[in-house]
């Protein structure tokens, strides 16, 4: 906090580093900045404030280099000297329309539009979402979600009925976390789709889970259980489950495999795609070359 010249009105002089959210539904970019508001008694108060630039990842995304720009116009806005006042009889300045949130605005209506224009979407005749997320999705959505909120008006969602809802619905911490998101992702899309003005605060955003916790225990066999294991088994469950050991392949990745994928010269295994109807591998780092042992190119 500085000051100018002799104006008794502290300046901030700040560049935040944009950052990445990657655990609040869909992926965004956003920075952390100090904010002076004038009090009625001529004095100034500062208060930390959170801004959400663009989608991080998606199809709306934004590189972090256009994150990190649209952050400087919004700080040169709000670091730059008052605009003067208005005269008493001026028109005033027309500024760009928002949406306003309608009074009788419905979880329900905006989770339909979320399920037809994204989930169920297709660009150039192909699927925004992959047919597995699609159809978690959709059964989260039909058996969970819509059947407590579909008639919730929006201005009356708030955190802690969605956490107890949460709590008492939730089987395991997983599906307590997809349901968040999920109910996250539709509020984050809204507000892309400018069908929420700006200025609504996602509810999901102060949604709290407790510390995860695991409904069977996981336990790590050793390598002579692991031997014993597969003395028991029979191809191709056998050979199967020696690749997804050897290479650390997903089980889709290895199901999906044909004699095209295989190496031998090289000694490798090429992942593309994981599954035979999938026109592309599910994350961007699932297409790679994963070495093959002895006993893989034996079987």
């Amino acid at each position: 906090m500085g000051r100018s010249g002799g104006s008794t009105l502290p300046t901030h002089l700040q560049r935040p580093q944009v950052q990445e959210c990657l655990d609040r539904g869909s992926p965004y970019w956003f920075f952390r900045y100090w904010e002076e508001q004038s009090l009625p008694d001529c004095g100034r108060k500062t208060s930390r404030k959170r801004h959400i630039l663009a989608p991080s990842q998606g199809r709306y995304a934004i590189s972090k280099r256009q994150a990190e720009t649209a952050r400087d116009r919004f700080l040169a806005g709000l670091q730059g000297p008052p605009p003067p006042p208005l005269a008493p009889l001026a028109a005033p300045v027309a500024s760009a329309p928002q949406p306003a949130l309608a009074a009788d605005l419905r979880f329900g209506q905006l989770a339909e539009v979320w399920r037809r224009d994204f989930v169920e979407g297709q660009a150039g005749g192909r699927a925004l979402v992959a047919a597995s997320t699609r159809a978690k999705y959709l059964r989260h959505l039909d058996n969970h979600i819509l059947p407590r909120w579909r008639d919730t008006l929006i201005q009356e969602m708030r955190a802690k009925p969605v956490l107890d809802w949460l709590q008492q619905e939730g089987q395991s911490w997983y599906l307590m976390a997809d349901l968040r998101n999920l109910m996250s992702g539709i509020f984050t899309k809204a507000q892309e789709w400018e069908l929420l003005p700006d200025s609504f605060a996602n509810p999901m955003h102060r949604v709290r889970l407790p510390r995860k916790w695991e409904v069977r225990q996981k336990r790590i066999l050793s390598p002579e259980q692991t031997m014993r294991v597969l003395g028991r088994l029979r191809d191709p469950v056998l050979l199967i489950s020696q690749t997804c050991l050897e290479t650390g392949a997903r089980i889709s990745e290895v199901t999906g495999l044909s004699i095209r994928h295989v190496d031998l010269e090289r000694g490798c295994v090429r992942i593309s795609p994981p599954l035979p109807l999938q026109s592309e591998c599910r994350s961007a780092t699932s297409a790679k070359a994963l070495p093959r042992s002895n006993s893989t190119s034996a079987a």
